[in-house]
């Protein structure tokens, strides 16, 4: 076993964020996003950043882009690679060029995310001319083929709807859609399922799925359920009160937690064999961002903490594929099932 910080990645191909730390200025006092976060997403691959809301998930994805507001916020360390290139120190001109072009990002909710005043038709030939050039009937039917391509039924008449009149499922599938528009490399999925129904959360995330697929393109998932990210990512990280708490293959991650929080979220996660005897519950909250406790953040809420985790802020410990921060971590398991 060795005692290492999170690593970075080894390849200059895909996303690799190194040691990334953001604060947001509060009349409280600093509130901190992220504390050293290091993941990897590489070329083609389905990542998934798993946590409670206010864990810092949907601010490690927007810093990606650089879409946080400054002020507040503020990143002050680390290193955000995308293609070798530190995103970081690319002007403000760059960065608008990336976005929608080689990295896309998916929103929450797609009711707010689209214009209300512009049909669906505009907004994606606007997209288009800004990413791709096309403009006139070339981009009319290019934006028709995207929506064919996100299983929107007769794509051409849809072109000329307001987004008030189609449903969550289909505004998100616009959403999809106008991602796709400047071919991206990867695609940051940021709760995309949130205000769907169990039945259209399933039919988009088999859409993005098989569009990841066709398209190579990787794709960082970023959500609270871990529900849907078995066999639909490679690899898993487990995010708690802006740090990452755990990594590893999420197989083997859902089948073996080693981190307390890891193994308590599984526990309040449906599944068939817990609907009989019920699912447990995680004491306590997500401490606020400007008030977290010393040593590890989890402990207040840990069924494991002893009294070094109160005053010690666990290092990082890798053992093959499998990260975990944990004094105390369950040991590794061999077992191989992810349905309870």
């Amino acid at each position: 076993m060795s005692r290492i910080d999170p690593p970075g990645a080894e390849s200059t191909r895909g996303l690799a964020i190194e040691n990334l730390r953001v604060v947001f200025d509060t009349n409280e006092g600093p509130a901190v996003g992220a504390d050293g976060v290091t993941l990897e997403v590489r070329p083609g691959e389905a990542v998934a950043l798993v946590g409670e809301s206010g864990c810092g998930k949907t601010v490690t994805g927007l810093s990606i882009l650089r879409l946080l507001p400054r002020p507040p916020a503020r990143i002050e360390a680390g290193r955000i690679l995308f293609e070798g290139d530190d995103l970081l120190k690319f002007s403000s001109r760059e960065m608008r060029r990336l976005r929608g072009g080689k990295i896309a990002m998916i929103f929450q909710e797609p009711s707010v995310s689209l214009n209300p005043v512009l049909t669906i038709g505009f907004q994606l030939k606007e997209t288009l001319a800004l990413h791709t050039g096309l403009r006139g009937a070339v981009a009319e039917k290019r934006a028709a083929e995207l929506l064919e391509e996100v299983r929107i039924p007769e794509p051409r008449k849809r072109l000329r709807s307001y987004p008030h009149e189609l449903s969550g499922g289909m505004q998100q599938r616009v959403m999809i859609a106008l991602a796709l528009a400047g071919e991206p490399e990867l695609l940051v999925a940021d709760e995309p399922t949130t205000a769907l129904d169990v039945t259209i959360q399933a039919e988009i995330l088999s859409l993005l799925d098989d569009l990841r697929a066709r398209r190579g393109m990787g794709l960082l998932l970023i959500t609270h359920d871990l529900s849907i990210v078995a066999r639909r990512t490679s690899r898993l990280y487990v995010m708690y009160a802006a740090r990452i708490v755990e990594s590893g293959p999420t197989e083997d991650v859902l089948a073996s937690p080693r981190h307390p929080y890891t193994k308590a979220l599984l526990a309040a996660a449906p599944s068939r064999r817990r609907r009989a005897r019920g699912l447990e519950v995680i004491a306590g909250t997500v401490p606020p961002a400007n008030r977290y406790p010393s040593g590890c953040r989890f402990h207040p809420r840990c069924p494991r903490a002893h009294e070094r985790c109160s005053h010690e802020l666990p290092v990082w410990e890798k053992t093959g594929e499998r990260g975990t921060a944990c004094f105390y971590p369950e040991p590794l398991s061999e077992e191989r099932s992810v349905e309870e």
